[in-house]
């Protein structure tokens, strides 16, 4: 089972249908790794005996080394070949999550999560950007929903197995992820064509320490903010991070042998890509912690209630994807399907006015689905957009450049944790406060309330003062308040980054001609040098 597809000078001149199916499975283990942590990491953090300190460590450590080292892979591909550097990431995951299995202490479980997170960023960035190899430039969309709908069956699949595996036992969840490793190790030697090394000047150390150091002090600030934007670790992270990611930019621009190019934050396709990617992971983030947090605390909803509520929002996913990547192979532009997503997405947020803490679960199910639908209908363009970005002119960086999906990725979803989480908390507490002094309650008590009220979300524990139970009652309808308003606001951004997309993609692209002034790194190419199909890889779809 094989079909003819263009791939660079060295690659096998057939490609076989399975490969795009299993570069989504990759893109799945990487999406369910965390996943299965959250859930083992409760007995994993009692058994080895770890503070509080070291137990949020152990649930980041892999997000911050994939966001942190994944574009470097992505130059380490370029340099040693895609095939190699993907087969040798799915080693390192294994490696890392073995290490974890096996932990004595707390140490290694640390150790081995950063390993998993590095292998495991490597292993997406690479099964994304091998897309371009294993397809045609026509079928670029197709190929991109079908990775977006395998990698969503893959990850719900190894999350819920992880999640049943780590309820006996919190090793046996983590050898989920090794297991699959292995497996699909032959696959890629046995599936996946060669792709030759890209030539590159140089490794720019400089940049991608810059740009490490920088990701690493954002998404710590941003995962502290859920505390309070004023607390030290949240403006030191923020400011820090973008203090550093700026000097990168400046790097950047002036370096010969430039690690990234800042010359395609001009294109239009990038630019675009990255509004798409907004709302896909901006979305995603609010809506599965949200709508897992107001049906726990809110509505009250089973613990299998809430694990399997969200099948709804993943299945509408997997079903838009799939439709919108052949729409687009079959002509639909990329400048009608953002708009078009987010409108989507942005009515599936609208359907939560009205929804209390007597809410049926059948109430949230029209929203999910449009949500679903809606946010992962992006995704579509979002991966495509920022390979035809790449293009001939930026080829040489190709590695780093698909790779900041991943990145972007990671940002974007990380200020949708924070922003949410701090939006509902605000408002959550300003209700309540107003509800118990509307009761009576004087200004110098309504603290204590709030203490109580945050002791029973932390243990779980009913208040045991008439304060405190006068806070839980009050915190009911406060809550159910703050969700609705959040999610309504995350309606609106959604739309703005639609708009923005829409907007972006109607200018004109400065480097459709080559004609463009050069910045640090780019090369110049005349139009005849591009590689048959490349101009349909130019062209703002």
């Amino acid at each position: 089972m094989s079909t003819t597809s263009t791939v660079d000078k060295g690659s096998a001149g057939k490609v076989s249908r399975l490969a795009v199916p299993l570069l989504g499975i990759f893109a799945g283990v990487q999406a369910a790794d965390p996943i299965i942590n959250t859930n083992a990491l409760v007995k994993a953090s009692r058994a080895l005996g770890m503070s509080t300190g070291v137990e949020t460590l152990a649930a980041s450590i892999s997000t911050l080394a994939l966001a942190a080292t994944v574009m470097s892979t992505g130059l380490l591909a370029d340099r040693l070949g895609r095939r190699r550097v993907l087969a040798g990431s799915l080693l390192v995951a294994l490696a890392g999550d073995l290490l974890v299995a096996a932990a004595p202490g707390a140490g290694a479980f640390v150790a081995g999560r950063a390993v998993a997170g590095v292998g495991l960023g490597a292993v997406f960035a690479a099964a994304f950007a091998y897309l371009r190899v294993v397809t045609t430039p026509p079928a670029l969309a197709r190929a991109v929903g079908i990775f977006s709908a395998v990698g969503s069956v893959t990850m719900i699949v190894l999350s819920y197995l992880g999640g049943l595996l780590a309820t006996g036992n919190w090793r046996i969840a983590f050898l989920l992820v090794p297991v699959t490793a292995a497996l699909s190790f032959p696959a890629t030697l046995r599936i996946l064509p060669v792709e030759e090394p890209i030539e590159q000047d140089g490794t720019d150390a400089a940049g991608q320490v810059l740009l490490a150091l920088g990701v690493i002090l954002f998404l710590v600030g941003a995962s502290h903010a859920v505390k309070g934007f004023t607390k030290p670790e949240t403006v030191v992270g923020l400011v820090g991070g973008v203090a550093l990611l700026a000097a990168f930019g400046i790097v950047e621009q002036r370096r010969s042998n430039a690690f990234f190019p800042m010359g395609i934050l001009r294109s239009p396709l990038f630019l675009a890509a990255m509004g798409a990617g907004f709302i896909y992971n901006f979305g995603l983030s609010i809506t599965v912690l949200q709508m897992a947090d107001v049906w726990q605390y809110a509505n009250r909803f089973t613990d299998s209630a809430v694990s399997l509520g969200q099948f709804p929002f993943f299945l509408a996913g997997i079903a838009s994807a799939v439709y919108v990547g052949h729409r687009m192979s079959s002509g639909l532009r990329a400048r009608t399907v953002i708009p078009i997503a987010s409108i989507v997405a942005a009515v599936g947020f609208f359907t939560m006015l009205g929804h209390d803490e007597h809410s049926s679960y059948l109430s949230y199910v029209p929203g999910l689905i449009l949500i679903g639908a809606g946010v992962t209908a992006a995704s579509v363009p979002y991966g495509s957009l920022v390979i035809e970005a790449i293009g001939v002119r930026f080829r040489r960086f190709f590695g780093p450049v698909t790779s900041s999906r991943t990145t972007v990725g990671q940002f974007a979803y990380a200020l949708g944790l924070a922003f949410s989480t701090v939006m509902v908390d605000r408002l959550t507490d300003g209700g309540v406060v107003r509800r118990l002094q509307g009761a009576g309650v004087p200004p110098s008590q309504t603290g204590q309330g709030l203490d109580q009220l945050s002791l029973y979300v932390q243990s779980g524990k009913n208040p045991a003062t008439a304060l405190g139970q006068r806070a839980m009652a009050d915190a009911l309808p406060s809550y159910s308040h703050a969700f609705v308003a959040t999610m309504c606001a995350t309606g609106g951004l959604v739309l703005v980054a639609g708009i923005g997309s829409w907007w972006v993609l109607g200018r004109r692209d400065p480097y459709a001609e080559g004609v463009a002034p050069l910045a640090a790194g780019e090369e110049p190419v005349a139009p005849a040098q591009a590689p048959a199909g490349a101009a349909g890889m130019r062209t703002i779809r």
